[in-house]
């Protein structure tokens, strides 16, 4: 709930990172071959796409001002189109949308979950 209100996107990328834990210990909780390759593959993307999020955020800093503050994205597509796309791929993939690798990780993390019949009665 408190990552809806916050205007800094670090703060907002930390706030997602809690979630993306609670995602990772439904794949340990199998403690089965899927499991691990679904933990394995979870990592894999949500690190590349959780580096592309903060390398966007180097990139668009400049000594003077850090661009944390959600205002400083508004029209970023139309200024720099390829950090742009860059940084909208980047958070579809950690919200999971489908056709990102976030999706795919999240889907193999829930199958391998119920698989073991991990859901509460």
């Amino acid at each position: 709930m408190l990552a809806l209100r916050q205007q800094n996107l670090k703060r907002l990328l930390a706030y997602s990172s809690i979630a993306h834990f609670g995602y990772l210990l439904v794949a340990f909780l199998p403690g089965s071959k899927a499991g691990t390759e679904a933990t394995i593959f979870y990592l894999a993307a949500y690190s590349v796409t959780l580096l592309a999020a903060f390398g966007v955020i180097v990139l668009l800093s400049t000594g003077e001002e850090e661009a944390d503050r959600i205002e400083n994205y508004q029209g970023l597509i139309w200024r720099k189109p390829v950090l742009g796309t860059i940084l909208t791929v980047a958070l579809f993939s950690l919200a999971g949308i489908p056709l990102t690798a976030g999706f795919l990780a999240k889907f193999m993390v829930l199958s391998a979950g119920v698989q073991q019949a991990l859901w509460p009665c």
